[in-house]
């Protein structure tokens, strides 16, 4: 029985890490029901200089929770926000999308941006996100295909980078599992420690299963990082998109499948479209089966 529930904590925590954004710490009232916390992007939000980009901030309420909140958005200095405040009634859809402005002299690297929410009552809340910050594109001339314009860049990946990537997707699919199972172990271990009253012992297997958890939750991050993109065209614009290069602000997962966009202002319209829509964008966007 300890077996079984040793495991199911394992999976939990696992499951958890893996389907939730980043959350904040509870807020409001610590009864049960009566808190929110807020869940921002897990991963680092990726910007070219100039560029703008939309994300989503969403609160979790509990069942009995329905206070109004004010958000406070602050943005380290170089990049700005749109709207820094937001008053998320209790009758709202509890969902607020921000703008990401970043300015074409911004400094390259990671800008902290921090998230308030003061309920009306009870205590306030606050969580962190980056934006990371690129270099702007240096647009060369481009030799185009045969049959294709010269506006339109050349596909790059090819054949062998497809094999490439999913091996090391694979690779560290391996090594997530071995994680989960370490886990596993180790909490069990500590169950043990407890029944003997040996809590020290207890305590260094609980962390040993917390930080191999966490190396799932980088696991995980980096495979959707290194997965390539499953159309060859921006389902919005119809240009030609790099499949091998599809950072994760520019992309969208639907019914399983990565989809990579061209520019900023594609993932929002693709966002906005019925499921129907999106499977008929997605026949002219896939690859050719020549």
């Amino acid at each position: 029985m300890k077996k079984v529930i040793a495991i199911m904590v394992v999976l939990t925590l696992v499951l958890a890490t893996a389907s939730k954004g980043a959350d904040s710490p509870k807020g409001g009232s610590v009864a049960k029901g009566e808190g929110f916390r807020i869940d921002v992007p897990t991963f680092d939000v990726r910007l070219k200089q100039g560029e703008t980009q939309s994300i989503a901030i969403k609160l979790q309420r509990g069942e009995s929770f329905k206070q109004d909140v004010k958000l406070q958005i602050k943005a380290a200095q170089g990049i700005s926000i749109d709207p820094a405040k937001v008053l998320v009634k209790g009758s709202d859809i509890p969902e607020v999308q921000l703008a990401i402005m970043v300015p074409k002299d911004a400094a390259i690297g990671d800008y902290v941006v921090n998230v308030i929410g003061t309920p009306e009552t009870g205590e306030p809340t606050s969580v962190e996100f980056k934006v990371k910050v690129l270099a702007m594109d240096v647009v060369p001339a481009v030799q185009s295909e045969p049959g294709k314009s010269a506006a339109e860049p050349m596909r790059k990946c090819t054949a062998g980078d497809m094999n490439k990537s999913m091996a090391g997707c694979m690779k560290t699919c391996q090594a997530n599992m071995e994680d989960i199972a370490a886990a596993k172990a180790a909490v069990i271990a500590a169950i043990a420690a407890i029944d003997k009253g040996d809590t020290a012992t207890a305590k260094i297997e609980m962390e040993k299963a917390d930080k191999l958890l966490s190396n799932v939750h980088k696991g995980m991050k980096e495979n959707m990082q290194k997965m390539p993109c499953s159309n060859a065209k921006c389902p919005i614009e119809g240009k030609l998109i790099d499949r091998m290069d599809c950072s994760n602000e520019l992309t969208r997962m639907h019914k399983g499948m990565k989809v990579g966009f061209c520019c900023a202002a594609c993932p929002p319209a693709w966002d906005n479209l019925t499921d129907g829509q999106k499977d008929d964008k997605l026949k002219d966007a896939m690859p050719s089966k020549d």
